[in-house]
């Protein structure tokens, strides 16, 4: 499943940078890009077909219902296709049909899937019930976590490597777990992930697009309900989206604070401040993996019911997270002298 979702989502990709550049279909570096010369946006493509591709395999088996229409509510975000292909014309959709798009994907998962997060099981503690919260609860997780990794998909590499991890990790916790639908789309989604990595490694050739961080993030939401489903606690995902949740949390309220619009786009993430202070990006990308050791160690110790032991690991992450961001701070402001922030430019 791994390799064949990596095949199909390298193959599709390889096609589509072909047409995509011998149509000049590329993406306009701008004053928020990370990139400085034009590149194809349509990578996403590949690891939506990657995904399909292991989906329609595993139909030949036995497969609940539920992992189709897990699928099935991501075909409204296939629509930000159209986002990716205006971006050759140095165009972009507004925030809010990007966001009307998010909206119905995640209302059809919670409507019409069936997989809702009715409990949350706490180790040691048992399950708790959402019980009026649980379809609100879902819905708003599932919109959080598609836009984070959106937010994060800014720098060659980020997205896909954490796909990758992410999606590995789980698969071997819901294979320990005896899991059954679990296991084939987190594998699905490490595979599709590394097929699109063999592309966007720093300096990546095509980059992910919309439709391809609006789903990738989506999906990896919904191993979230779908796992406490499965016997495996909601709370494993959190820990494995760690880094970028942390990046993402923290940037939000900082620009909150500040009285900053946070439906404008901009580039002030602490991995998009780190790009700008000189880091390259095949370091950041290290560090975030680096970053992302603890959290995978936190979800496996969770699993295994070692609460206290997850809890620490994850304060570890939170505690070096925390004074990281202090780290990047301080660098920021001696670049940008004693003004502090710089503010991002009014979006066109």
């Amino acid at each position: 499943m791994f390799l064949g979702a990596a095949l199909v989502s390298a193959v599709v990709i390889f096609l589509v940078r072909a047409v995509a550049l011998r149509s000049r279909l590329l993406d306009l570096p701008n004053e928020r890009s990370s990139h400085t010369v034009p590149v194809p946006r349509l990578g996403g493509v590949g690891l939506v077909c990657g995904v399909w591709a292991v989906a329609a395999a595993a139909s030949t088996m036995r497969v609940h219902p539920a992992l189709w229409m897990a699928l099935f509510s991501t075909l409204p975000l296939y629509l930000l296709i159209y986002d990716d292909l205006l971006a050759a014309f140095g165009r972009h959709l507004k925030q809010m049909p990007k966001f009307a798009i998010q909206f119905t994907a995640s209302a059809l998962f919670v409507l019409k899937s069936g997989l809702v997060l009715h409990s949350v099981t706490l180790p040691a503690a048992g399950q708790v019930i959402l019980g009026w919260a649980a379809a609100p609860a879902t819905f708003l997780w599932l919109l959080y976590v598609t836009n984070i990794y959106n937010f994060m998909d800014g720098i060659d590499g980020l997205a896909g490597i954490h796909g990758v991890l992410i999606a590995a990790t789980l698969f071997g916790i819901s294979l320990s777990a005896g899991a059954s639908l679990l296991p084939i789309l987190a594998l699905s989604v490490a595979g599709a992930s590394a097929g699109f990595l063999a592309f966007n490694r720093p300096p990546a050739s095509i980059i992910m697009g919309d439709v391809g961080s609006a789903f990738l993030g989506f999906l990896l939401a919904a191993f979230g309900i779908l796992g406490e489903r499965e016997g495996i606690s909601f709370l494993t995902m959190p820990f494995l989206l760690g880094p970028f949740l942390f990046d993402a949390t923290y940037t939000l309220l900082r620009r909150l604070l500040r009285g900053d619009n946070i439906f404008q786009a901009h580039r002030f993430h602490l991995y998009q401040r780190l790009v700008r202070l000189g880091v390259s990006p095949m370091r950041v990308d290290l560090i975030y993996t680096l970053a992302f050791l603890p959290c995978g160690l936190g979800a496996v110790l969770l699993h295994q019911g070692r609460p206290a032991a997850s809890l620490a690991v994850f304060s570890a992450f939170l505690t070096l997270g925390v004074a990281g961001a202090w780290r990047v701070e301080r660098a920021w402001k001696r670049q940008q002298g004693a003004g502090g922030w710089e503010h991002p430019s009014p979006t066109p």
